[in-house]
């Protein structure tokens, strides 16, 4: 591309302003410069006074008086992104230098809706966290992360991926206009995979971007294996089979998910003595039956 077209940057933000300060300078100073940068701040109640980027005039701060999850605090930004793509990067990540222009540079004239780079752990050595998604299998519920823990080699190539990852990926302007914004019905986790799934229904392709990789904190918000983390894993995994699922393939995967999966998971808690982790599970079942003959369009946190 001759020009530099304008890029949309959303950065969400839920605690830890250092991070995302960090986050932030390493976007404003990308070589691609025409950027507006939308900081949401998603009710974490901190302190941003002290943050220097903010004052930057390509920088927009939105704050939530309510925590709207990882949807509804980028839906915000969405509806005020004016540029040719958007990319959504999440406020652990630091992008390296090259990386815009390098992912506009690799967008194909036209058929793709969203992409990825990938992803390796910060403060690693080119560590992969991510290369691409394999499909959801129908039966399981579960799908694997391509590449997951091998030496990341830079390659200029996109390839198609069932999932783009939420930490670091670009959306074009048609994928949201065909498409729409985020489904809110998840509040955290499988957002990124229901948005691939909805663009990809829309008639676009998903891909994974070789040619560079986003550096990522991973899971400081919620931790690791948080109980949290745990609800919000299997809430989201059910509400994405039911979605999804034809009713012949959701009948076995509930089928599956009852009999072997659960039992399987909940007797390893109780021998690990995670009772937080068995009480978010019973929660997060409780919540699909509460809502088991329709989904609710907007989903809040627990």
């Amino acid at each position: 591309m001759d020009h530099q077209p304008l890029i949309s940057v959303i950065i969400l933000h839920f605690r830890f302003p250092e991070v995302s300060e960090e986050c932030l300078n390493h976007v404003l100073t990308q070589d691609h410069q025409a950027v507006e940068v939308f900081l949401v701040d998603n009710a974490s109640g901190d302190d941003f006074s002290g943050m220097v980027a903010i004052q930057d005039p390509r920088v927009r701060m939105i704050s939530s008086k309510t925590n709207l999850g990882y949807a509804g605090g980028n839906n915000l930004a969405l509806k005020e992104a004016k540029g040719e793509f958007i990319a959504l990067i999440n406020n652990d990540v630091v992008l390296p230098q090259g990386w815009i222009s390098s992912m506009v540079a690799a967008w194909p004239e036209s058929g793709w809706g969203l992409i990825s780079s990938c992803i390796v752990k910060y403060g690693s050595d080119g560590v992969l966290q991510y290369a691409g998604f394999t499909p959801v299998a129908p039966l399981t519920g579960r799908n694997n992360v391509i590449g997951q823990g091998k030496q990341w080699e830079p390659e200029d190539r996109l390839l198609p991926t069932a999932y783009a990852h939420g930490s670091a990926m670009m959306a074009s302007r048609e994928a949201l206009a065909l498409a729409g914004p985020i489904s809110e019905q998840y509040f955290l986790y499988y957002e990124e995979l229901d948005w691939s799934e909805t663009i990809r229904r829309a008639g676009l392709n998903i891909g994974v971007y070789h040619g560079v990789a986003a550096l990522h904190h991973g899971s400081l918000s919620l931790g690791k294996d948080s109980p949290n983390r745990w609800y919000y894993y299997h809430r989201g995994r059910l509400i994405f089979q039911r979605k999804w699922l034809a009713p012949s393939q959701r009948m076995l995967f509930l089928g599956y998910y009852l009999l072997l999966a659960v039992p399987k998971e909940l007797i390893t808690h109780l021998l690990q003595r995670k009772w937080g982790h068995l009480r978010a599970w019973f929660d997060a079942a409780s919540w699909h039956l509460r809502h088991w003959r329709r989904l609710p369009d907007q989903s809040q946190g627990r």
